[in-house]
């Protein structure tokens, strides 16, 4: 009986190694996400914090801005000057709960020092007394 359930326990613990050599993530963060993280956690944390977002027109950026704007971040939003950043910030206050601040800086951060710091000053001005939580480097 006891080396019965020793070899179950034993082929359990082989079959969740295998499972885990697999992954192309880490195992650790896998879990955590699996069943340490939800909706009511997610907007717990970001509710009231002010990110700003570069690149954020399309692919990871827009889809990074929709994401945290539904779980109540503030957002300042910067990219090349398009069209497509002020669509990206129109579906971000579209999917937010009408309490988040979405700005609009767009520059490119290829540009003069001039110009980037002049980003980084509307940015602050928007934010006020420099409470900018998280900025993402995404262009």
């Amino acid at each position: 009986m006891i080396t019965a359930v020793i070899r179950n326990f034993l082929a359990a613990g082989a079959t969740a190694l295998t499972f885990f050599a697999t992954m192309d993530a880490n195992p650790t963060l896998y879990i955590h996400d699996k069943f340490f993280v939800n909706e009511k956690k997610l907007c717990k944390f970001f509710e009231g914090k002010t990110m700003w977002i570069t690149g954020a027109s399309s692919g990871i950026g827009a889809a990074l801005a929709t994401q945290l704007s539904r779980h109540g971040a503030n957002l300042i939003l910067s990219a090349r000057p398009s069209e497509k950043l002020d669509s990206v910030a129109e579906s971000c206050r579209q999917v937010s709960n009408n309490e988040n601040k979405i700005h609009v800086i767009p520059f490119d951060m290829a540009s003069s020092h001039d110009e980037i710091e002049s980003a980084v000053d509307s940015a602050l001005k928007i934010v006020k007394n420099n409470n900018l939580d998280f900025v993402v480097l995404n262009a």
